[in-house]
């Protein structure tokens, strides 16, 4: 059950999420309500938009809490997770058009793309517990209702009785939001299908993506242990799969199953069902990442090697898996500090919510671009990094003013897809 504050204007001030106002009023940049601030800044709050998945869409890592009697309190968008988001859509757009030193691609190697993977796990929880708590203060409700309602025989309900009504009252809600996580893995994997003639030189990440997502929608009702355990088998199995091989595709499935559950890990250590996160598991966490990182980026420059062991970028073994996790956990917990002190209308922060849109239109625009100006010129990444965030800003600037109602504070991919989620499998998307 999530933890419903004592009153109103009561928060959580973790570095990753600012506090929540009950009676915020301004808009922010990204057309929903914002809630101020201790420091006076203001986080975003969604008020109206849908959640999505590793998409980057507009409202997907909003967290609801249950507020009495009529349903859910939100508290403010996290930021860091944006700007998490960002950072990897930036990483691939720089790889993929850049002309990095040699040292720099070593490092650098396959590092953005398994970051998108993990917060697409971590997104993925974020939408399971929204669900989860409108489920809980809905099930509240009509378990209040039945209280109140005699039986047939003119007798108050039993407390088995009322425990099988709530229960029941869940089950329809577990299904629906496992066939929306379902329903966004397909359509994610769709639209990579459709960019796959325009990709190029590109391959495209968003096949193995959705792939990888429509694979693990049941996993978020998990507990953690139990995702740990998973982790564990995908690790072993990419390693004995791939570990022999020249893999002809640079985005290993299992592998990729391997950075979906690290990221559903990773908010359970880092986020969690309250906002508050694991507590002091968090630093050890992120302690034992920057051990494990240092010794993966030694191992990336090494040669003699066993299969298992290579760190090397889209080898999809044990070394590369380890190393990219604990890269993602390190960057996922700077960005989440960081986000308690940017806007919503910050760039990066615009960019990272509105991530699946830039990355198709990335993809679109390079091919052309390598095949008649520049095939890889680190100018002009920089020239289309620096255009990406100013379209993403521009964007959010618009979505807050008089054009919010056409904009509603998503990006054009973003809002397609959570329409086709709410056709799909109904109910809110």
């Amino acid at each position: 059950m999530v933890k419903t504050p004592t009153s109103r204007n009561s928060a959580t001030t973790r570095g990753d999420q600012a506090p929540t106002s009950a009676n915020n009023a301004e808009t922010a940049a990204d057309g929903s309500a914002s809630a101020e601030r201790v420091d006076g800044e203001s986080q975003n709050a969604s008020a109206n938009n849908a959640e999505t998945a590793a998409d980057g869409s507009a409202s997907a890592e909003r967290t609801e809490i249950s507020a009495g009697s009529n349903g859910t309190q939100k508290r403010p968008r996290i930021l860091g997770l944006d700007i998490a988001r960002g950072l990897a859509i930036l990483g691939m757009i720089y790889l993929h058009l850049g002309h990095p030193l040699w040292q720099t691609k070593v490092i650098l190697s396959g590092l953005p793309a398994a970051l998108f993977a993990v917060i697409a796990g971590v997104t993925m929880m974020l939408i399971w517990t929204n669900a989860t708590a409108r489920a809980a203060a809905q099930a509240h409700n009509a378990a209040q209702v039945q209280i109140q309602t005699p039986t047939h025989a003119g007798t108050e309900r039993t407390a088995p009785e009322r425990a099988s009504a709530g229960a029941n009252a869940n089950k329809a809600p577990t299904a629906q939001t496992i066939a929306k996580l379902a329903a966004r893995g397909a359509l994610i994997t769709l639209i990579g299908l459709a960019l796959l003639p325009a990709g190029g030189e590109i391959q495209v990440v968003l096949v193995v993506l959705g792939a990888t997502m429509l694979a693990t929608a049941w996993v978020p009702p998990l507990p953690t242990g139990a995702k740990v355990a998973l982790l564990l088998i995908a690790t072993a199995a990419a390693t004995w799969r791939y570990a022999p091989l020249e893999l002809p595709l640079p985005y290993p499935h299992l592998a990729w199953g391997a950075y979906i559950l690290a990221g559903m890990i990773l908010f359970d250590v880092y986020v969690g069902k309250d906002g508050t996160g694991a507590g002091g598991v968090t630093k050890i966490t992120t302690a034992i990442a920057c051990l494990a990182a240092a010794v993966g980026f030694y191992l990336r420059f090494q040669t003699d090697l066993p299969g298992w062991a290579r760190a090397t970028g889209h080898t999809g073994v044990l070394g590369e898996i380890v190393l990219s996790i604990a890269v993602a956990a390190i960057v996922l917990h700077l960005s989440l500090i960081v986000g308690r002190r940017v806007k919503a209308t910050n760039p990066l922060v615009a960019l990272g919510s509105m991530a699946l849109t830039v990355y198709i239109l990335h993809v679109l625009s390079a091919l052309w671009w390598q095949t008649h100006v520049s095939l890889h010129s680190d100018l002009w990444a920089a020239a289309f990094i620096a255009a990406f965030l100013a379209f993403a800003w521009a964007w959010k600037k618009l979505a807050a003013g008089p054009a919010r109602k056409l904009f509603a504070g998503q990006g054009p991919a973003e809002r397609c897809v959570a329409q086709a989620v709410r056709l799909i499998a109904g109910g809110r998307a």
